[in-house]
């Protein structure tokens, strides 16, 4: 066989065996980088409905919609209804007993005015409205709310009542780091079934993990969170 020819069979069969490898890879649930983004942001914040997705990924809704509904009969997402609204949390990462708690939490509106109680504990009411575009009915109710769900404290200051911002979420996320460690290894196993190479963290942190998945010819990164009481203030 002429040194030409050798070459040619040797490049057809590692032809066929890239597109061998591209085909059952397509198979791997988190090849597509759409479904990748909207699953971290669901790991990152949990329990937020589709718009909050689209908002979020810069996908749109019926594209979301349709990742979802995969994702959940992969068995990687879960839906639950609050009202008349759908939401979406990744299995294994919260309780059913946290759903309404992150629910709350990642709403919009709450989330920018507890940001705000953070950034700069012991403003009032006022400072709050004046600092974001929302209403003081609009601001007074959502500290109600944050009030009620124990994540800001109000004090009296003469005339003025001043919010602070409670250690609920820090208390939490620190009860939670075995459950993050549980919940990464049920999601490297999981995600081991996918086939390939076998998945990896390539880079570990208190509140997220990069895993590396997918095939020979063709690896892939998935940021995940994995303490959601951390990412839910900076997912």
């Amino acid at each position: 066989m002429s040194k030409g020819v050798g070459k040619a069979l040797a490049s057809a069969i590692k032809d066929e065996e890239v597109q061998a490898s591209v085909k059952k890879s397509s198979k791997h649930i988190f090849l597509n980088s759409h479904r990748r983004e909207i699953y971290s942001a669901l790991t990152l914040t949990p329990c937020i409905g589709i718009s909050q997705l689209a908002s979020r990924t810069g996908i749109a809704q019926n594209t979301v919609g349709w990742h979802l509904e995969s994702l959940i009969k992969a068995g990687y997402i879960s839906e639950n209804r609050i009202g008349r609204r759908r939401i979406f949390f990744p299995q294994g990462l919260i309780t059913h007993n946290e759903i309404e708690f992150f629910y709350v939490l990642n709403l919009p509106r709450l989330m920018e005015i507890l940001i705000k109680v953070i950034k700069g504990n012991g403003m009032s009411q006022a400072d709050i409205s004046e600092s974001i575009s929302h209403s003081r009915q609009t601001v007074a109710k959502s500290l109600g709310e944050l009030e009620n769900a124990g994540l800001v404290t109000r004090v009296a200051d003469g005339n003025n009542i001043r919010y602070y911002s409670t250690t609920l979420l820090p208390d939490r996320a620190e009860d939670f780091y075995q459950h993050s460690r549980d919940f990464s290894e049920h999601l490297i196993k999981k995600l081991g079934h996918q086939g390939g190479r076998s998945p990896g963290i390539i880079k570990k942190g208190l509140d997220r993990i990069i895993i590396e998945v997918g095939f020979s010819s063709g690896r892939f990164t998935i940021e995940v969170g994995i303490n959601p009481y951390i990412t839910c203030q900076s997912g």
